[in-house]
């Protein structure tokens, strides 16, 4: 007989709740790539929630973004960086080429 401390028990019952919260998530975004999917189940793997990020972004309301929208948004401004420069930035360095800058 194998005895399980009440502290394994509510480990226990926490993993249960992150796993009904991963697949909840996954049948809320039927949108995701195999990919993302991927990403998913690493990242909760590891310990993680599905609802923070490795990237640290936060939503407009201060709260953690959850995983795959940050991913999204981290791929977005790979993409496209001048679409997430702040404006005085653009200003500053209209007309100077990249060997120009000091540093």
């Amino acid at each position: 007989m194998v005895l399980r401390t009440v502290t394994d028990l509510e480990l226990s019952k926490m993993l249960l709740k992150e796993l009904d919260r991963l697949k909840e998530y996954i049948d809320m975004f039927d949108c995701m790539t195999s990919e993302e999917k991927e990403e998913l189940r690493e990242w909760m793997a590891h310990g993680q929630s599905v609802n923070n990020n490795p990237y640290l972004f936060s939503e407009e309301n201060g709260c953690p973004m959850d995983l795959i929208a940050a991913s999204r948004a981290a791929e977005d401004m790979a993409r496209n960086p001048e679409d997430y420069r702040p404006r005085y930035y653009t200003e500053l360095c209209d007309g100077i080429e990249d060997d120009e800058l000091p540093f």
